[in-house]
Parts: structure tokens; sequence; C-alpha cells
């Protein structure tokens, strides 16, 4: 097993789908299953179209430009529809807003 590039990603996912999400914010143990689905469908995308293990995946993957390409693997690939799409792009955004609110990205 690889050395992870940056555990910080990784903690804070876990702490964003554990405490965040369900403490803090209040939602439900199935919202929080449709926020780990979708950051589990993005790193699969990044790993895939980058050609990196997940040990890669940084913080900095979680940009516009990657973005743009998951939905567009979403709509070309697997087919989504727009509302699912939509859905994912909104968990993904939430989930950029923690990691800014964490200094992890900074929005351009």
């Amino acid at each position: 097993m690889h050395k992870v590039k940056d555990p910080e990603l990784f903690r804070l996912i876990k702490k964003f789908l554990g405490s965040y999400l369900l403490s803090i914010r209040q939602r439900s143990d199935n919202t929080a299953d449709s926020y780990r689905y979708a950051l589990n469908l993005y790193l699969v995308y990044v790993q895939e179209k980058h050609n990196k293990a997940l040990s890669e995946v940084q913080c900095c993957d979680f940009s516009q430009e990657n973005i743009h390409g998951f939905m567009e693997w979403l709509k070309n690939e697997r087919n989504n529809e727009c509302t699912t799409i939509n859905q994912r792009l909104s968990h993904l955004r939430t989930f950029c807003e923690y990691l800014h609110k964490n200094g992890k990205i900074a929005y351009s």
C-alpha cells in the first residue's frame, strides 16, 4: 500500500461525512450516504481520468476544471440525467466550501 500523499484530505472527508453533515448540519443518514456516494464517484473519476492511485489524490484535485470534467463524465460515460448530475455537483460544491473553510483550497 502506498503512503497517502494528502492525509489531511481524507481526514476532512471523514469529518465532513460524519460530524459536519450529521451533527452540525443535522442531515439524515440517507443524505450523508448520498454525499458519500458523490465523493466516492468523484474519487473514482479522478483516479480513472488522471491515472492516479487513491493515495495520490489531493485537495488540489478538487478544481473547477476537474469538476467540470466530472460532470461531462457523468453525462457521457455514465449516462446520468441532468438532475443526477446537478445533485452530484451540489454535493461537491458543499464539500469544496467545507475544504475552503478549512483552508485547504482557495476560490479563484
